[in-house]
């Protein structure tokens, strides 16, 4: 397997150009043939996905940490060319009133209680690691538990929280 991806990169790095032609003059074609395929071969795909899973979200991530300069640029030019639309979903978020609590909360935590944790424990609650330190919120917005956990404890507490979502438990 690694031979042949090792050829198929080679091949690509040496015909790049042409390949790139060759895609720009057939762009319509290659995109329906690829849409009549994903239609005709749903459940394969579906059940390669299940089975992928794990490798699929692993790559996302690390073509994410690979790319964030990318993601940010794109997101700022995005942001820039619609000034408009930006103002507006922030003022829809910031005039709903079921957001007042939290956006006070978020500022809060942002400026003060990160500081007052890391004075008080110095380390992630979970695995004792020094960087990297965030603040983890615990039940609703009116009753909460703070934890101070590193990056990876802290998204492992997400992942935990959606896998018993999507399980069904509390």
């Amino acid at each position: 397997m690694d031979n042949k991806k090792e050829y198929h990169r080679k091949y690509y790095q040496k015909n790049k150009e042409e390949i790139k032609r060759d895609y720009q003059k057939n762009k319509e074609e290659i995109k329906v043939k690829a849409r009549k395929y994903r239609e005709e071969n749903r459940d394969k795909i579906k059940d390669w996905t299940k089975k992928n899973r794990d490798k699929i979200r692993r790559t996302r991530r690390e073509w994410g940490e690979k790319n964030r300069k990318r993601i940010l640029e794109t997101q700022r030019k995005w942001n820039k060319e619609n000034k408009e639309k930006v103002k507006k979903h922030r003022r829809n978020y910031e005039q709903n009133p079921l957001n007042e609590e939290k956006i006070y909360l978020r500022y809060w935590a942002r400026y003060h209680l990160k500081e007052m944790l890391i004075e008080k424990y110095k380390e992630c609650q979970k695995c004792g690691a020094t960087e990297d330190l965030e603040i983890h919120h615990i039940g609703d917005y009116s009753n909460q538990e703070i934890l101070l956990l590193c990056k990876n404890c802290h998204r492992k507490e997400h992942l935990l929280k959606a896998l018993k979502k999507l399980i069904g438990e509390k």
